[in-house]
């Protein structure tokens, strides 16, 4: 598996947030009502956010700092952790953008109670969603697994 590119996690936050704010724009003109932020948002992406910071840790404690005696990862929790971490960044971005994309939306008119609290926690959820791209990749990186014992190979291998 090839590492996520930062430029590509970008684009899709980029065309997330064009979404979101056109979304955002045609539901409040359709059914006459501006959509509502959910509130619980923010809390379950820093709780995704923190489940990646625990996977990162146990593949840091197991794979990079391996002590004798301690035994190996295996590849398929390795492999596990990394399909969720590369997912979550793209899901992340593509969250984080239409969170912008509606808090753009929301910010026209902040005179409005509403526009405003909504706005914030638009904003709210969009911070916690690039903490959750921020875990993510770092969560990649540390699926990287050492080379076996072959000197010859100088490659890091990738679970």
């Amino acid at each position: 598996m090839r590492p996520l590119r930062p430029g590509t996690l970008a684009a899709l936050a980029f065309v997330a947030a064009a979404l979101g704010w056109t979304g955002t724009r045609i539901w409040a003109s359709v059914a006459g009502v501006l959509p509502d932020v959910p509130r619980l948002a923010p809390f379950a992406l820093l709780f995704l956010g923190a489940v990646l910071v625990g996977g990162g840790l146990t593949m840091r404690r197991r794979v990079q700092r391996r002590q004798p005696g301690m035994l190996p990862i295996s590849a398929d929790l390795a492999v596990r952790l990394l399909v969720l971490a590369q997912a979550s960044a793209i899901v992340g971005s593509l969250v984080a953008g239409g969170y912008v994309g509606a808090a753009v939306f929301y910010a026209a008119d902040l005179d409005v109670e509403f526009r405003r609290a909504a706005a914030g926690w638009a904003l709210g959820s969009a911070i916690a969603s690039m903490a959750v791209v921020v875990a993510a990749v770092w969560l990649e990186r540390e699926c990287r697994v050492p080379p076996e014992d072959d000197p010859d190979d100088e490659r890091p291998l990738r679970a």
